[in-house]
């Protein structure tokens, strides 16, 4: 059996996304704070949106610029949807489980 593409509820096909795939992952990762990060003070704000979650290691992915509307559009959605207490709650959650499954497994 294919599976196709993820979709997302508005259709939006994850595959297409830079960080979908393992050499998008790579690249994120690798990525350095652009010289505009500091003078704009987003590298403060991408170290408090970080703060005490330096295992995701998630600092690159905001350093990697988007590079389609699309992207631009689905990460905003994504935000929208964390505004909401419940979705929000629900990532938190799922979050603090896989820390205890990771911690519990151990390095």
């Amino acid at each position: 059996m294919r599976l196709g593409p993820r979709r997302g509820k508005r259709g939006h096909d994850f595959s297409q996304h830079p960080q979908a795939t393992p050499e998008g992952v790579a690249e994120a990762e690798a990525a350095q704070a652009p010289a505009y990060f500091a003078d704009l003070n987003l590298d403060q704000i991408v170290a408090s949106v970080t703060a005490g979650k330096k295992e995701y290691n998630r600092a690159p992915f905001f350093h990697e610029p988007l590079s389609s509307r699309e992207a631009i559009e689905y990460r905003q959605e994504v935000m929208r949807d964390l505004e909401k207490d419940a979705h929000y709650d629900a990532v938190a959650r799922f979050a603090g489980a896989m820390r205890s499954v990771r911690e519990e497994a151990g390095p």
